[in-house]
């Protein structure tokens, strides 16, 4: 089939890929700001004493920029908890850094709670009675 004849080309699929494309940052320098960095690809920026957001780590670019060491990084829900898993099995951060894992019991069990879904769940079934 061709472009021409194609449903597809052009109108809603067009717009619905514009709409899920990641919008572009380039060039740009950041002082003092807090920014989240969720959707956007940013490309050969600086960051200086900047608060950065991060609440899906899948859907952060950083292309080639520069980020102060002043500048902090604030995770979300989601980033954080694969952070947690990352780290679950380093036993330094649970004796140094216990922010950075998941809660481990004595007998080395560990319990990560952070499912969005149970939570939503929870909250719409206690609004119905």
């Amino acid at each position: 089939m061709s472009n021409e004849h194609n449903p597809y080309r052009g109108g809603i699929a067009s717009a619905l890929a514009g709409a899920l494309n990641p919008k572009r940052v380039h060039g740009l320098w950041f002082s003092e700001k807090s920014i989240t960095l969720d959707g956007y690809v940013f490309e050969e920026c600086r960051f200086d004493k900047c608060t950065l957001h991060v609440n899906n780590a899948e859907n952060v670019s950083l292309l080639k920029c520069f980020v102060s060491e002043d500048s902090r990084f604030s995770f979300g829900q989601s980033a954080l908890s694969a952070i947690k898993l990352f780290n679950c099995k380093t036993p330094w951060y649970y004796e140094s850094a216990p922010y950075w894992v998941p809660e481990r019991d004595a007998q080395g069990r560990i319990t990560l709670n952070n499912n969005y879904l149970s939570g939503l769940a929870g909250l719409l079934g206690s609004t119905n009675g």
